[in-house]
């Protein structure tokens, strides 16, 4: 009986234990863990709008100029970019007489897409008025 009081009392009041740790909230096992549920903040009132003609007149920006490729839309692009591949591939002597026709935004927008050394060889290929604008146009 000794024997059996000494194993079972100890057991009952361990599990005792954990039963009422476990009841309060405060399971002893890491993993039993309950989220500690986080408070929602308040939704911050809205800043009441100055009339617009009391509020300061804020200075606009200068409006940016666009670019050709900047206003053509994808299948544009996707056409600008298959040329500029095209004219990659044509030996600079033959290009440059072409792209002396061209406007200088659409040339620009066909430089860009182009490998470098093609565009040097280009440029090297063109007076130095037309390389000046279009290193200009690409500068930017």
């Amino acid at each position: 009986m000794r024997i059996v009081l000494a194993i079972l009392l100890p057991l009952v009041l361990i599990g005792g234990g954990v039963g009422a740790l476990y009841l309060t909230g405060r399971p002893p096992f890491a993993r039993h863990r309950r989220a500690a549920a986080k408070p929602v903040p308040a939704p911050r009132a809205a800043a009441p709008a100055e009339p617009r003609s009391l509020a300061p007149q804020a200075r606009r920006p200068a409006p940016r100029r666009r670019t050709a490729a900047s206003t053509q839309d994808p299948a544009d692009t996707a056409r600008i970019t298959r040329l500029a591949s095209i004219y990659e591939q044509m030996p600079a002597e033959q290009a440059a007489p072409v792209f002396a026709k061209l406007p200088d935004p659409l040339v620009k927008d066909l430089l860009q897409r182009m490998d470098e050394r093609q565009v040097a060889k280009l440029l090297g290929a063109f007076g130095p008025d037309r390389a000046a604008r279009l290193t200009v146009a690409l500068a930017r």
